[in-house]
C-alpha cells in the first residue's frame, strides 16, 4: 500500500497538470470543429463573417487578446524564421538591444513553431504546455508549505484556472446598478470569464514568463535546503536567465534572492554561501542584458505620461505581508515567499528612485499570487490534513474551467479567424515574395499581421521596448513617408488619428455593425495605439508627427499594400503608380511590386541559372 501510495503522489501532479491543461484548453478544437463545419455545409453564409477565412486565435478584432498577442506572436515568429530573431517589425533594426530583450522567451516559443511547423496551432500547444507548467511547478511549491497533496492540488489548480482573480483586473468591470439579480448574475459571469485575457493562457506574459519564475524560485528554495553546490549553481544560472525572459520576473527575483540570502545568513547567524553564490551567478549571467540595455532606451521617457515620484499606497500590503511572513521563518519556503513580498514591495515603488515610474501593475500581477503562496502557509493544519473537501473542489474548479472553455467557444467561433481576402494575400506574400522584404501599408491591422502570417517585414514599427525598440521619431517619418509615397492626404490621416470618435469605433460598437473592413480600421485605438506609438501623451505625439514632416522617410518599400484603408486616404494611387506593378489582387486589396526589384530578382535568377550551367 506504501508503494502504491508513494506511486500516485509521484504521478499525480503530471496527471492533474495534463487534466487541468485539457480543461483550460478544451475550447480550441471545439472552435475548429465548428468553424469548418459551418464552412463546409454553409458557405454562404459563412462568407458574410467578418473573419470568414482560416481558424486562428491570433487576429485583431473579436479575439481573446486582439492586436497585443499579436505583437509578441510577431517576435516569436521572427525567432523562428530567422534564428536569432531581432526586430519583427524593422528590416534594419539590428541592435543589441533588440536581440537580447526577452530573447529566451521567444527562443522557447519559438522552438515549439519550428517544430509544429503552423504558429496557429503553435500557439495552442504552447498554451497547453504553460498549463502543465504552472500546474506542476505551483504543485511542488505548495506541497513545502501544506504538506498535504489534496491542498497542493486544490492550490496548483486554482493557480492556473483562474489566476486571473487574484490580479483584481476584473474589478472595472463589476456592475452595481440594477436588480439584485441583475447585479449577481453579472458580476457572476464577469469574474468567471474574464479569466480568457489575464489566466495562464495569455501569452508569453504569464504564461511562459510565471512559468520560468516559479522554475527559477523552486531552484533558490532547494538552494537553501541542500547540503551540495550544484543546486546554488543551478539556481543561479535559473535566476539569471530570467533576465532574458522579461523584466518583471527577473527584477522580482533578483531583489527577492538576495533579501532572501540576507534573511537566512541573518537567521542562521552565519554566512549561508550557497546562497549568495546563487546570488552572484544570478548577476554574472544577467551582465550581457544590463550591457545591452545601458543607457535606457531613451524613448522610454517619452511614454512616461506621470512622470515624478509616487509612493504606492496600495504596497503596503505586500509590506504588511512580509511582516506577518516572517513569523513563518523557519519554514525555508515560508520565508522565501516572504522576501518575494518584500521584494514586490520595493518593485512597486520604484519610481521613487528612478523618478519615473514603470508599468507597477506588472509587479502587482507578481505579488498576488505570491501573496497566495503565503497565505497557503498559514492554513490551519486541521484544515491541511483534510482530503474529499479539498478533491471535490479541485474537481469543480476543473469542471467550470472546461464550461468556460466549451462555452467560450460556442460563442465566439466566428470570430476566431481571419478575413478571407487578407489571408488569401498574406498566403500570397509568403509564397511569391523574397524572404525579408517590406511591404508598406497604413492599415494597422495588416501591419500586425504580415509579421506573423509571413516572412516579411513592414515600414511601420510597433513601437513599444518589450517588442520594438525603433525611435519613435524615426517611425513617424515612415509613417509620414509612407502617405506621401501613396499620395495621401497626411494632414487628414494625422487628424482622424486623434479626433475619430470613440463612441462610433469602441469595440462593442464594431461587433454591433459586424466588424465590416473598411470602418473598423479606423478605430482611434488601432491607428493611435500601433503607429502613433501608445504610452505616450497625445501632445508628445503630436510633437513628434510635426518634427517627422520635416524629414524623408529613410526606407522605400519592396511590396505596397492596398486595401480599404489606403483607397479611403489615397485614391488617387493606382492611377499615378509609375514605379509600382500591379502583383496580386482580390475583392478586398491590391498588392503592388516595386518594379526596379521585380529586375533585381530577374538579375539574380539569370546569375544562378548561370552559375548552374557553368563548368
Amino acid at each position: 500500500m506504501k508503494n502504491s501510495s508513494t506511486g500516485f503522489l509521484r504521478w499525480a501532479p503530471w496527471m492533474g497538470g495534463l487534466l487541468v491543461a485539457c480543461a483550460m484548453c478544451s475550447g480550441y478544437p471545439l472552435m475548429y470543429a465548428c468553424r469548418r463545419a459551418w464552412q463546409a455545409h454553409y458557405p454562404t453564409l459563412t462568407e458574410q463573417w467578418a473573419n470568414n477565412g482560416r481558424f486562428t486565435l491570433l487576429g485583431w478584432f473579436g479575439t481573446e487578446l486582439c492586436y497585443e498577442e499579436l505583437a509578441y506572436a510577431a517576435r516569436a515568429n521572427d525567432t523562428a524564421r530567422h534564428w536569432p530573431g531581432y526586430d519583427p517589425y524593422i528590416k534594419e533594426n539590428r541592435g543589441l538591444r533588440q536581440l537580447v530583450i526577452d530573447r529566451l522567451t521567444y527562443i522557447v516559443m519559438a522552438a515549439v513553431i519550428a517544430v509544429i511547423g503552423d504558429i496557429n496551432w503553435s500557439w495552442i500547444v504552447i498554451r497547453f504546455l504553460c498549463c502543465c507548467a504552472w500546474f506542476i511547478l505551483v504543485y511542488r511549491l505548495m506541497m513545502r508549505v501544506a504538506e498535504s497533496p489534496p491542498m497542493a492540488l486544490f492550490c496548483a489548480t486554482f493557480i492556473t484556472c483562474y489566476s486571473y482573480i487574484l490580479t483584481f483586473l476584473f474589478v472595472a468591470n463589476l456592475s452595481w446598478d440594477g436588480s439584485l439579480p441583475h447585479i449577481f448574475a453579472h458580476n457572476v459571469w464577469t469574474v468567471l470569464s474574464y479569466g480568457r485575457t489575464e489566466a495562464v493562457i495569455r501569452l508569453p506574459r504569464p504564461g511562459v514568463t510565471y512559468a520560468l519564475l516559479f522554475l527559477a524560485t523552486w531552484g533558490i528554495i532547494k538552494a537553501a535546503e541542500s547540503d551540495t553546490w550544484r543546486w546554488a549553481a543551478w539556481s543561479g544560472v535559473m535566476g539569471g536567465a530570467l533576465a532574458y525572459v522579461r523584466f518583471d520576473v527577473w527584477s522580482t527575483y533578483v531583489v527577492a534572492s538576495c533579501l532572501y540570502a540576507l534573511a537566512r545568513s541573518v537567521q542562521d547567524r552565519r554566512m549561508r554561501w550557497r546562497l549568495w553564490m546563487s546570488v552572484v551567478i544570478t548577476s554574472l549571467v544577467s551582465l550581457p542584458l544590463l550591457y545591452c540595455i545601458y543607457p535606457p532606451d531613451p524613448d522610454l521617457l517619452v511614454r512616461v505620461v506621470r512622470p515624478g515620484r509616487h509612493f504606492d499606497l496600495n504596497s503596503l500590503v505586500y509590506f504588511a505581508a512580509f511582516v506577518i511572513g516572517l513569523r513563518g521563518r523557519r519554514n525555508p519556503t515560508v520565508l522565501c515567499f516572504t522576501c518575494f513580498a518584500a521584494a514586490i514591495f520595493l518593485m512597486v515603488n520604484i519610481e521613487l528612485v528612478t523618478g519615473f515610474p514603470l508599468q507597477s501593475v506588472h509587479w502587482k500581477f507578481i505579488g498576488n499570487i505570491y501573496l497566495f503562496f503565503l497565505a497557503v502557509a498559514f492554513v490551519p493544519r486541521i484544515l491541511k490534513c483534510r482530503t474529499r473537501p479539498w478533491l471535490a473542489a479541485s474537481a469543480l474548479l476543473v469542471l467550470t474551467a472546461f464550461s468556460q472553455s466549451i462555452a467560450y467557444a460556442a460563442i465566439h467561433y466566428p470570430f476566431q479567424g481571419l478575413p478571407k481576402d487578407y489571408d488569401d494575400a498574406l498566403v500570397w506574400l509568403n509564397a511569391h515574395t523574397p524572404d525579408n522584404s517590406v511591404v508598406l501599408t497604413i492599415n494597422p491591422e495588416i501591419d500586425a499581421l504580415i509579421p506573423v502570417f509571413t516572412h516579411n517585414k513592414v515600414v511601420l514599427a510597433y513601437v513599444i521596448p518589450w517588442v520594438s525598440d525603433y525611435p519613435l521619431l524615426q517611425n513617424c517619418q515612415r509613417l509620414v513617408g509612407g502617405l506621401r509615397l501613396l499620395g495621401a492626404d497626411v494632414a487628414r490621416f494625422i487628424a482622424d488619428c486623434f479626433t475619430s470618435p470613440s463612441s462610433k469605433y469602441d469595440r462593442r460598437s464594431m461587433l454591433a455593425m459586424g466588424l465590416r473592413r473598411g470602418e473598423i480600421e479606423k478605430e482611434k485605438e488601432g491607428l493611435y495605439e500601433l503607429m502613433l506609438l501608445s504610452y505616450m501623451p497625445e501632445s508628445t505625439a503630436r510633437t513628434l508627427l510635426s518634427q517627422a514632416q520635416n524629414k524623408p522617410m529613410d526606407i522605400l518599400p519592396d511590396y505596397i499594400w492596398f486595401g480599404h484603408l489606403e483607397r479611403e486616404y489615397a485614391p488617387g494611387f493606382p492611377r499615378s503608380a509609375k514605379r509600382w506593378r500591379l502583383v496580386y489582387r482580390n475583392r478586398a486589396l491590391d498588392i503592388y511590386e516595386r518594379q526596379d526589384l521585380l529586375c533585381a530578382q530577374d538579375q539574380k535568377g539569370d546569375q544562378a541559372r548561370q552559375a548552374r550551367v557553368a563548368p
